[in-house]
């Protein structure tokens, strides 16, 4: 990690992040109720749901650059 880090410093290159796949995300109650029902009549857990939801809209925004 220590080469990789000076290599990124003597070539001004900003280190890729590293990502831990989770993320805690505050809703209010009302749209935490709503998502839930909508993952339940989607027959999905809240979580696939979710991540469904983020990565349809990543890639629409993704698209655009």
């Amino acid at each position: 990690v220590d080469s990789y880090l000076e290599h990124c410093a003597r070539h001004n290159i900003d280190p890729a992040k590293t990502y831990s796949g989770q993320l805690r995300v505050r809703f209010t109650p009302d749209l935490h109720a709503k998502i839930s029902q909508a993952a339940a009549q989607a027959d999905q857990s809240l979580n696939a749901f979710i991540a469904e939801a983020a990565m349809r809209r990543a890639d629409e925004m993704t698209e655009r650059i």
